[in-house]
């Protein structure tokens, strides 16, 4: 094919090698001239116009006729016009083409596939909007940064709606289907091959990559040999033992899609077959024999599947685990494929499900240590799921037999996970101190529970030291046990959160970076890792890098979001938008959030699902009701003896301007280890006593830990003060520490807000006005912030004396400037 770009117009030819100057037909005057005075003819017509020299692009130059080579040639070696060629790899150009580059006539640049960021680029600029980060890395895995597949791949799922938009980012989570269009490209790549390199794709299409000894005893080395010298497989003999692939991951696509069914299942077969004829099998090779036995023509072997399962969960896939245990529970494996299945359940999110298979072996247990040790793991799967009740009761129909058989420490290690994600933390203490040792034998992974008992009892608390003690304990057994693999995120969520409320951020942030990286490939723990990740970018005030991980958790379909991880990471995004001024979509978010939540579950992310009420109120501009949000919230913490919570909850308040909270911090700053409750104290007490200098030495301290949202707002609270007092040298570098802080971070806070406004207004009269804002009546601000009408009025005609503006619409511009507050919505706290 030839493209012509000619003076800005596109003209489009298409041709074969065997029609002499076939793309240049529309050139071509007489048929019967010679040969090379037609070569002169369109030269002439393509290049001898008068004006500025045309720029030729010829696609595909390999298909040029030797005549139509030749024009380009001579186009070329006379410097008529600026010509750009492709050539496909591999092909064989006419002569006339690659003299161009032998001579140096024409620069030669070998384009490799795009990189996987290139594609990610490459993606967004295209669809004009950013790319879930799972699927950015999976159409680089699937295309292999071929432009040309990318495209067609692209172009296919976006017509079948399989590409979709979720959380304003594109995702691409269903199943890949090769469209003959695209089939036919990787087929021509492939071209027609003997029968005997066939078998061999063929077999690579069952099972890529396979070792060399596998594809040996199934296929003819001579084959093999065919295959990789014609560039349909390659062969890495650097690890060992060597290993085939298919030269591009779609050419197992187009070869299953061209295989009978019946063929497939027997392929699947001999694989499996010949993987147990060549040597020892590793965890990853016992994995993929039993999901190709589950595929192929062999009868099902329980106990092999059960293994794999097990194998899949030490990997973090619990999806798979559970699909091979379910496989195995089918074929007759009995009592241990089922624990095999509810274990896989409980990892995969799907603790409910986990404790009816746990309840169910319970009931029939043979003896009283298998009925206990049945009943203790239901209960910690409910608990899981935060079934708060469910699991009380199970531990409470054991509870007197563990004791009399010697199981006692086993049910403190789960009393302490259950007490924990119930939010009594003293009775989680007290059971911890009561399982100390790790209980024997199988028993040995409820120390992983009682671990992560210990970090969020001991979290919440604000004893950090001990949490990370807890950790340690956790991460050892958890990597040991296959069973509680996947507390491994819960214990790095927990222990994050832990940090955060702490003030120790550094920590938060390696925490998140560290299971991001142990998630890779995982879709159900991915979703986890980015929520965490967007925690700890929002508590450094990184509110870019929040959204776009906490939208990357929200964009996967809601199978793997499941009910838990997904009211955590809506409260979370909707605090972020919020925090940026967004009001509009932090509601969208917030009213999105899941449905049937339950109350432990509530109980459990209650900090986050308040900070989100107060962060959107504020937002709102009812500064007011944040304030009474993050008030009552760390009432109902201080209750709770939740004291790194309460904490947590009052700095907000000192940040949206309530001095009213020092003395408690101050108190709250002897019990909660870290640097947050130390530097909150001193905001508020500042505020309390009018302190500007104090305000700043807050702000410093909150950006020395790393919470520059909080800096920011400590620095904004300085310049207003210091401006009522006229302090301007004081208050120009107060404001310009706010300002740095909020173009770093992209906050939009009341506190910033305020500064902006260069007026002395007081927070209520400020407050009213912004409501006014919204387009709401006196009387609705009155029912908002509960008051009476005429004391609304008042404010307004407080604040016209002081600005000199008499107008309801010159007091909303001079505080909302080109600010336009969005009007209250119901997805908004009352």
């Amino acid at each position: 094919m030839v493209d012509f770009v000619r003076r800005g117009s596109w003209w489009r030819r298409a041709s074969g090698r065997t029609v002499p100057l076939g793309v240049f037909a529309g050139y071509v005057d007489h048929l019967e001239t010679a040969p090379l005075a037609q070569v002169h003819d369109v030269v002439e017509a393509l290049t001898g116009e008068t004006g500025a020299g045309p720029v030729i692009g010829v696609d595909d130059a390999h298909l040029l006729d030797r005549q139509s080579a030749l024009v380009v040639h001579q186009i070329v070696r006379r410097g008529l016009a600026t010509v750009v060629l492709t050539v496909r790899t591999g092909e064989q150009a006419p002569d006339a083409i690659t003299a161009l580059w032998k001579d140096a006539a024409l620069p030669r640049l070998e384009l490799q596939p795009l990189s996987r960021d290139e594609t990610t680029v490459l993606l967004e600029t295209v669809l004009d909007a950013q790319v879930e980060s799972a699927t950015a890395e999976r159409l680089w895995s699937t295309t292999r940064g071929n432009p040309l597949y990318l495209k067609q791949l692209l172009d296919d799922e976006l017509a079948a709606d399989r590409f979709v938009r979720r959380s304003g980012l594109w995702v691409w989570d269903t199943p890949l289907t090769v469209s003959p269009t695209l089939a036919e490209l990787l087929e021509n790549a492939m071209g027609r091959q003997p029968a005997s390199v066939v078998g061999v794709l063929d077999v690579l299409a069952v099972a890529d990559p396979l070792e060399l000894d596998v594809l040996r005893d199934l296929a003819d080395a001579d084959a093999i040999n065919a295959a990789e010298t014609r560039g349909l497989i390659t062969v890495d003999a650097s690890v060992a033992p060597v290993i085939v692939r298919l030269a591009h991951p779609m050419f197992g696509e187009v070869r299953r899609r061209r295989i009978a069914t019946l063929q497939l299942r027997r392929l699947r077969g001999l694989v499996v077959n010949s993987l147990g004829r060549c040597g020892g099998l590793g965890a990853r090779q016992r994995v993929r024999r039993a999901v190709l036995a589950r595929e192929s023509d062999l009868e099902p072997d329980p106990t092999e599947l059960c293994i794999a399962a097990i194998e899949a969960l030490r990997s973090f896939d619990a999806d798979l685990a559970e699909r091979l245990a379910a496989a195995a529970v089918d074929a007759g494996g009995g009592r241990s494929a089922l624990q095999v299945r509810a274990e896989a359940l409980v990892n995969s999110g799907r603790g409910g499900d986990g404790a009816a298979v746990y309840a169910d072996l319970a009931a029939t247990a043979e003896s009283s240590p298998e009925r206990v040790v049945y009943s203790l793991a239901g209960a910690a799967s409910a608990a899981l799921e935060l079934y708060i009740d469910t699991a009380d009761e199970m531990m409470a129909s054991v509870r007197e037999t563990a004791g009399r058989i010697g199981f006692a420490q086993a049910y403190d290690s789960i009393a302490t996970f259950v007490h924990a994600t119930a939010g009594r933390c003293a009775d989680a203490v007290a059971a911890a101190s009561l399982a100390s040792g790790a209980p024997p034998g199988r028993l040995a992974a409820f120390e992983a529970l009682r671990a992560i008992g210990e970090v969020i009892a001991y979290g919440d608390l604000g004893r950090i030291d001990a949490v990370e003690s807890a950790a340690a304990t956790g991460y050892a057994v958890t990597a040991e046990h296959y069973s509680v693999a996947n507390v491994h995120f819960l214990i790095g969520l927990r222990r994050l959160q832990a940090n955060r409320y702490g003030g120790r951020l550094d920590t938060a942030r390696a925490i998140a970076d560290r299971h991001n990286a142990d998630a890779t490939g995982v879709p159900a723990v991915h979703v986890w890792a980015s929520v965490m990740r967007g925690i700890s970018r929002l508590a450094d005030g990184d509110l870019a890098a929040a959204r776009r991980s906490l939208c990357d958790a929200l964009a996967f379909s809601p199978a793997m979001v499941n009910r838990n991880v997904g009211s955590l990471g809506h409260a979370v995004l909707t605090t972020t938008l919020a925090i940026g001024g967004d009001h509009a979509a932090a509601a969208q978010v917030w009213t999105a959030r899941p449905a049937g939540v339950q109350p432990s579950e509530i109980l459990l992310w209650e900090t986050d699902l308040v900070l989100a009420q107060a962060w959107l109120s504020a937002a709102a501009g009812s500064v007011a009701e944040a304030r009474k949000s993050v008030l009552d919230g760390a009432a109902r913490e201080s209750a709770r003896g939740r004291p790194a919570r309460e904490a947590m909850l009052l700095q907000t308040a000192a940040q949206f301007g309530d001095s009213s909270v020092a003395d408690r911090l101050t108190e709250l700053a002897e019990i909660v280890e870290g640097p947050r409750v130390h530097t909150a104290a001193a905001h508020a007490e500042a505020l309390r006593d009018c302190d500007g200098e104090g305000l700043q030495r807050a702000a410093a301290g909150y950006e020395e830990f790393g919470d520059r949202i909080a800096s920011a707002d400590a620095a904004a609270q300085a310049a207003v003060l210091h401006t009522r007092h006229g302090r301007r040298g004081a208050a120009m570098s107060a404001s310009a520490t706010a300002t740095r802080l909020a173009s770093a971070t992209g906050a939009d806070t009341p506190a910033l807000r305020a500064k902006a406004t260069p007026v002395p207004l007081t927070d209520r009269q400020r407050e009213v006005i912004t409501l006014a804002a919204t387009g709401l009546t006196n009387r609705d601000i009155a029912e908002r912030l509960v008051m009476s009408v005429r004391t609304v009025e008042g404010h307004l005609f407080r604040a016209s004396r002081r600005t000199g503006i008499n107008t309801r619409a010159g007091l909303i511009a001079l505080v909302g400037g080109a600010r336009a507050y969005p009007p209250p919505t119901s997805g908004a706290p009352r």
